[in-house]
């Protein structure tokens, strides 16, 4: 599950994902004009997870993707029911920029 980004628009909507606690699936961002230049790439992403407990029961799987030059992904699993949580993919870019965005992720039973 992919969610195209123009981010830095006035109008940008915080995505969501809603999960079980069973489900494990890809999450991620893709990246495009104008956050992205026509010949920019992302070159490294770091993901973490929030949430209100002390330690969060969601859980990436792995390490974060890079395809294309303008797309980040993370494996998710696990997660309490009834529980938000935040996912957060820092990235880089070949241009020098770095950005910071994310994902909510509600796991319902």
């Amino acid at each position: 599950m992919y969610i195209n980004l123009n981010w830095r628009s006035k109008y940008k909507k915080i995505p969501e994902v809603t999960k079980k606690p069973y489900e494990e699936f890809s999450i991620g961002l893709r990246y495009s004009t104008p956050d992205l230049d026509e010949d920019e790439t992302i070159t490294s992403v770091v993901v973490s997870i929030t949430s209100d407990e002390a330690t969060p029961t969601l859980v990436v799987d792995g390490s974060p993707t890079i395809t294309d030059g303008n797309t980040v992904a993370q494996q998710i699993k696990v997660g309490t029911a009834n529980e938000e949580y935040k996912v957060i993919f820092k990235i880089a870019t070949s241009a020098g920029y770095k950005f910071e965005d994310f994902i909510y992720v509600k796991v319902r039973d």
